[in-house]
């Protein structure tokens, strides 16, 4: 499950620790505090290209903060680990990762939330 592979890549990262290591997958728990980072669900399909099996992928990173100046550097540590990244990402194998840019809306609670669409091609 590749939202799960880039939960637990984000925990394992410095970007992780940033947030106390309050990186979930879909939603953040009802007793959580914030900031968090959440992993939306992926949308996408898988394709038989040249017998390469393949699957393209998009899902979003949402970075939810009170304070705008550290959602935002939050948000811009994700989409830089992420972005470009080529390589395996456990289970996952042979993924190659691009990023927009990263979004700012009104979030929960009266904070921010940040989001980064993320696009994911990989093969299986």
């Amino acid at each position: 499950m590749i939202e799960q592979a880039i939960t637990n890549y984000i925990s394992a990262s410095p970007v992780g620790t940033n947030v106390d290591g309050k990186v979930y997958f879909f939603r953040a728990p009802k007793d959580a505090t914030m900031p968090w980072i959440v992993i939306g669900s992926a949308k996408g399909e898988a394709f038989n290209a040249a017998e390469k099996h393949e699957a393209d992928v998009e899902l979003y990173v949402y970075v939810d903060d009170l304070m705008l100046v550290q959602g935002r550097t939050t948000a811009q540590a994700v989409h830089d680990l992420l972005q470009d990244f080529r390589g395996d990402m456990d289970p996952e194998k042979d993924l190659w990762i691009t990023c927009g840019q990263v979004q700012t809306l009104d979030g929960p609670v009266g904070g921010f939330r940040f989001i980064v669409p993320v696009r994911i091609t990989y093969r299986y």
